[in-house]
């Protein structure tokens, strides 16, 4: 925790409509994300900005996602390999679940930044409501969250989201 951190954000935050946040956890450091939220909630409240859109993971909360051999592989892997990241993307939903602010968390499935962006996607907003493949692009999703920050359609609500098979990949035709 940087003492600065809480004014800097503040600062950038300034006259903002929305943020966009992607805090996470990397090489088991499992202690940004909630720590992250915390202080961007804040300073939204401080700079009277009422949006955020936050990224979590598939696999926390209720995901909407029916049960599968690859859901169970990766809920097992949170609870137990990955258990710091785990529990602390569970404090940071709590965290922005309990805030005041108008949210949407994304709970995106494996983020490819390989694989090649369809300009769409398919969301999961509660139980029954399908599956979605494994993997999503990376620019599909941040699309996604910045469509959200700038025109919200989702209001304090979880939201788990994949790739739209349904849509064909835009075509790549050189000139």
């Amino acid at each position: 925790g940087d003492p600065g951190a809480q004014g800097k954000l503040e600062e950038v935050f300034s006259g903002c409509d929305a943020v966009v946040s992607c805090l996470g956890n990397r090489q088991n450091k499992a202690i940004w994300c909630n720590l992250g939220a915390q202080k961007v909630v804040a300073a939204m409240r401080s700079q009277n900005v009422n949006r955020l859109v936050q990224l979590s993971s598939m696999g926390i909360g209720n995901d909407y996602l029916p049960m599968s051999a690859i859901k169970a592989l990766w809920w097992c892997m949170l609870r137990t390999s990955n258990k710091q990241s785990y529990k602390d993307l569970v404090a940071m939903e709590a965290t922005v679940l309990s805030s005041d602010v108008d949210f949407v968390i994304v709970r995106p499935m494996g983020i490819d930044p390989d694989e090649k962006p369809r300009g769409s996607w398919k969301i999961l907003q509660r139980r029954g409501e399908g599956t979605l493949p494994i993997t999503v692009a990376k620019q599909d999703v941040a699309q996604f969250m910045v469509t959200e920050a700038l025109k919200p359609t989702l209001h304090r609500q979880c939201i788990t989201i994949g790739k739209d098979t349904s849509t064909a990949l835009p075509s790549s035709k050189k000139k």
